[in-house]
């Protein structure tokens, strides 16, 4: 009693902090929250932001799953709302279908806490879901563009915007070597008007193995009924192109090189060619081969 006496305010006071402690660890002080591998997570989480109205469905609160498509070619798939460097998860194809967490409408729900779709629609970026979710603490796949993403309605009536093809800049040089040799045995052949057609026209290689840069073109008739394919040689002494073979085919012709000593297949069997080569391919899929005899000066064709 008389140690009790003696040291009844420190005793005191011992007790009050004792008592402190316990209400702030049982009341006051929340426990870390983790998610299934145990991992703490922070308000920034997505999982941390919903933990508390976990198994709650989206109905519930006045939300809907919404279907949509992806109206972008390779649209990047985020892992958080922003455009930061390496957050790219990987890419969706034109159509892919995707869900979206929304506000419903025709929801009976009153006083709808819009505050918890937040995290579903920032920076311009929304989050998307894989399959339709049920519980409004589903997490996302990832984030897209706001701008990458359609509701299924108005993809019904999206029309996608056609891909622009640029020409590809000929070098002016050979295009007036070219313009200059239009007429073919009196008939005046042009450049496709097809712009894919036309940016695959031309190819260069060192076709008479003498170490200078040579090309080849594909030239189209006026109606677009055929072709013609003209090889040019570099006449470095004379500074210019000289146009050494040409002929024509009664259908349009695609043009392709055929690198020197690299595998191609011939007839059913893979062989290389000693020189640059060329080969064309006509509308019915027939190719032929023209490759330079260095011995007699002249082209060799031969059908595939």
């Amino acid at each position: 009693m008389k140690f009790i006496s003696k040291y009844k305010t420190i005793l005191l006071i011992a007790l009050i902090l004792f008592i402190g402690a316990f209400a702030y660890i049982k009341f006051i002080k929340k426990s870390p929250v983790v998610d299934s591998t145990g991992k703490v997570l922070t308000e920034d989480d997505y999982e941390y932001y919903n933990s508390s109205v976990k198994d709650d469905t989206l109905h519930k609160f006045g939300f809907i799953a919404k279907e949509n498509y992806i109206v972008t070619q390779d649209a990047d798939v985020r892992r958080t709302p922003n455009k930061a460097m390496f957050n790219t998860v990987y890419k969706l194809q034109f159509g892919t279908k995707v869900y979206t967490k929304n506000l419903d409408e025709d929801s009976k729900v009153k006083n709808i806490n819009k505050t918890l779709l937040e995290r579903e629609n920032r920076n311009d970026y929304i989050a998307i879901y894989a399959k339709e979710p049920i519980l409004l603490s589903e997490k996302p796949v990832g984030y897209v563009y706001k701008e990458d993403i359609l509701g299924k309605d108005d993809f019904d009536k999206y029309k996608p915007k056609k891909k622009e093809i640029k020409p590809v800049a000929i070098e002016s040089g050979l295009k007036s070597t070219i313009e200059a040799n239009l007429y073919i045995n009196e008939v005046e052949y042009k450049f496709s008007k097809n712009i894919e057609r036309y940016n695959q026209s031309i190819v260069h290689g060192d076709f008479n193995n003498d170490g200078l840069r040579d090309f080849a073109v594909i030239l189209d008739s006026f109606d677009n009924s055929n072709s013609a394919i003209q090889i040019y040689f570099n006449n470095l002494e004379n500074n210019r192109y000289d146009l050494v073979y040409t002929k024509t085919y009664p259908s349009l012709l695609k043009i392709k090189l055929i690198g020197k000593d690299r595998d191609v297949m011939v007839n059913s069997e893979i062989t290389k060619f000693p020189i640059d080569g060329i080969l064309i391919s006509n509308s019915e899929f027939n190719t032929f081969f023209h490759i330079y005899n260095t011995d007699d000066k002249s082209f060799m064709v031969m059908p595939n």
